[in-house]
């Protein structure tokens, strides 16, 4: 056994990786909710028209949930192939996994701010950096598990090239609604919508090229 293994710097057990991530996915996922708060200065008016002044949080707190949930995933799948670890592995997903627990705070603060407001377009910008950087952060994830062979043994280029090019989408749309944020706060708001046609067609891609292989 030499030092690395000894210190447990490599090894073959990722069941604790996992733990750890679903855990911090699963607190920041909950602490999205604690931002809903009614106006105090409307304590006692009607309810409804309070509700429709939270209509930015309910905006950002779906959009997150959906994005990081997708995330969440994309994590999941990678794991299931990943059956080795070193200590590059470790200290990349500790990045990815700190990145995580980041999004709360800029969902809060995208929240305030409807995309008519002076400040929405830095709320907007600082939102889209974060979730860009945990999609950069979790494709170094996989880029470091493939080059240092701490995959399953038969798994295909194809699969690495899907799930490599996968991380990627959900990072290129947000540097692309930060661009569009400079013209319309809106357009930036509506623009990750954009990630679901996108995945669709790198999956189907990736279907083509596994169906004329076999």
């Amino acid at each position: 056994m030499d030092a690395r293994t000894e210190l447990q710097d490599r090894g073959e057990d990722t069941s604790r990786i996992g733990a750890l991530s679903d855990s911090i996915f699963g607190v920041a996922l909950t602490l999205l909710v604690l931002d809903f708060r009614l106006p105090e200065s409307g304590a006692g008016g009607p309810l409804a028209p309070m509700l429709l002044l939270l209509w930015p949080k309910f905006w950002s707190f779906g959009l997150t949930f959906a994005v990081v949930g997708a995330f969440w995933i994309g994590h999941h799948r990678m794991l299931h192939l990943i059956v080795r670890y070193n200590r590059p592995l470790l200290w990349l997903n500790l990045l990815f996994l700190s990145l995580i627990t980041l999004v709360p705070f800029p969902t809060s603060l995208l929240g305030r701010f409807s995309p008519n407001r002076a400040d929405a377009q830095m709320a907007w910008i600082m939102y889209s950096i974060n979730l860009a950087l945990i999609g950069l952060s979790q494709f170094w994830v996989w880029r470091c598990a493939l080059t240092n062979n701490l995959v399953r043994e038969k798994i295909s280029p194809r699969l690495a090239s899907y799930l490599g090019v996968r991380a990627l989408t959900a990072p290129a749309v947000f540097f692309l609604s930060i661009g569009l944020s400079f013209g319309s706060p809106l357009m930036a708001y509506v623009s990750p919508f954009l990630i679901l046609p996108v995945n669709a067609i790198v999956y189907h891609s990736y279907a083509r090229m596994r169906a004329s292989a076999d």
